[in-house]
This record gives structure tokens, sequence and C-alpha cells, in this order.
């Protein structure tokens, strides 16, 4: 899916550019984030042990990224998650293995584990190199450290959930049952954004001519790339219905295909 739409809406729509449309945000307050874990979903414990992976809110004293014990590592390997010590090739055989993957158009890792287990200063000499904990790395670290403790668990106040519904149930009815809804439809022609839930982003036209022409000087089809006026109007005026309501400019694949069109 692309990230620019084409809406019919009246000559007269007045909805503020590059501000989500009204009719796409619900006025009503949903789950409150839960007061003890923050939204993390994670007991104390549990959560305080995830806080100082990294330590980035602290002075970074408790910080214990690049010294996970020898379990940790094991928890990583029993997850797939240590592929530049396990997926690379040790003896010849393994680099033929190799060699022939990659000359059938494979990458360059080995299909199956090499049967080595990384020791823990190896492992966190290497993160230290690269910094390559990510944020699943991360989770299992803090699972394997939580459950050795014996402090591994959910938070007992959201049961896990990281939110807590709202205490008016008044306010939750009408949060659960507002439905979204479009802007109204008209003879006007004005491009939207839809990298957020969708806002307009031109001003209205009376013809797809004239959009294009504004979106000739002033849009962009993908970041900063820019088209031409007669890419705009074959986006606009395509086989597409324009009476319909709204359409999607950017079609799977039409990005590329506009990469060598005149701009």
């Amino acid at each position: 899916m692309g990230h620019r739409t084409l809406k019919r809406v009246p000559l007269d729509f007045q909805g503020p550019l590059d501000k989500v449309w009204e009719g796409y945000i619900n006025p009503y307050p949903g789950p409150l984030t839960c007061n003890l874990c923050d939204g993390s979903s994670q007991n104390t414990a549990t959560k305080q042990i995830a806080d100082e992976f990294y330590d980035h809110d602290g002075d970074g004293s408790r910080r214990w990224c690049n010294s996970i014990t020898q379990d940790e590592v094991q928890a990583l390997v029993d997850e797939g998650r240590l592929m530049d010590f396990t997926r690379v090739p040790l003896n010849d055989e393994q680099r033929e293995v190799v060699r022939k993957k990659v000359a059938d158009g494979g990458n360059s890792w080995l299909p199956y584990d090499n049967g080595r287990i990384p020791t823990a200063d190896e492992v966190n000499k290497w993160n230290q190199r690269s910094f390559s904990h990510d944020a699943i790395n991360r989770w299992i670290l803090v699972e394997a450290r939580a459950k050795r403790l014996g402090v591994f668990g959910k938070c007992p106040v959201c049961n896990g959930e990281g939110t807590l519904p709202h205490p008016n149930e008044a306010i939750r009815k009408l949060h659960e049952e507002w439905k979204e809804y479009e802007p109204p439809t008209g003879d006007g022609y004005q491009l939207w954004e839809t990298c957020s839930e969708g806002s307009p982003v031109s001003p209205v036209f009376a013809s797809a001519e004239e959009l294009a022409d504004w979106c000739a000087e002033n849009a962009t089809i993908f970041a900063s790339e820019k088209t031409s006026r007669a890419n705009w109007l074959k986006m606009f005026v395509g086989e597409d219905d324009l009476d319909t309501g709204s359409l999607l400019v950017m079609q799977p694949g039409f990005i590329g295909a506009l990469a060598n069109a005149p701009k």
C-alpha cells in the first residue's frame, strides 16, 4: 500500500491540512495504561530486570546487556538468535555446504547449527562491538534471568495486559461503540496522506488537472521523490472510478514503475 490517496470531497471542504481527519480519531478515552507496570505487562521484579538491561534511565551502573551469563547465552542459542556463532561453517564439510548454497543463489549462512555454543564472554564482547542485542534478544534474556531468579511473571494488576479498562463504564461503552467515518464526498479533488490514520495534504481543486498541477510542484510520491504532472494525472484518472469517493493512488509496484518516468 502506498502513502497517497485521492479523495473526492466538497469544494468547500475545510478539513485542516496535515491534521488527522476527526472521523479517524476516537474521541472517547480507551483503556488506561496500567499504573503499576507502566504498560510493560510485567511484574515489578521482572520490569526492573528489563529496565536495567540497558539502564537508559540510570547512570549505566546496573546495565547488564554486556554481562550476560552462560545460561542466558543458551537461551539465545535455543531460540536461534546467535547465528553469528552457530550458523558459520567451522570445517571443510560445512564450508562446502555453504559454497553450494551460495552457488544456488542462497545466503552464506550454514543451513543448520554448526554445533558450537559460544561462551558468555564471547557473546558479551560481540555485543560490545556491534550492539547486536535487539528487542527480541532483550526479552529472551530478561525472561531467562527473571526465571533463574524465580521472579518472572505478569503484572498482578493488569494480568499482563499492560492496560486497564476505563473506570467510567459510560465512557468505556462510548469508546467501544464508536465507529470511524470518512469525510463527506463531493465534486472536489484533494490529495491525502495515509502514513498516519489519514489527513488532507493539499487544497481542494475543482478538477484532477488542477490537483495534478499542484502536486507536481508541492507533493512527493515517496520520501522526497517527486514526479511529473502527467504521472500524477495518470494516477488520478486511470482505470479507477473517481466518483466512488476515494481511491488508493499508489498501487503496489507503481512507485517502481515511476522510477524511470520523466520528473
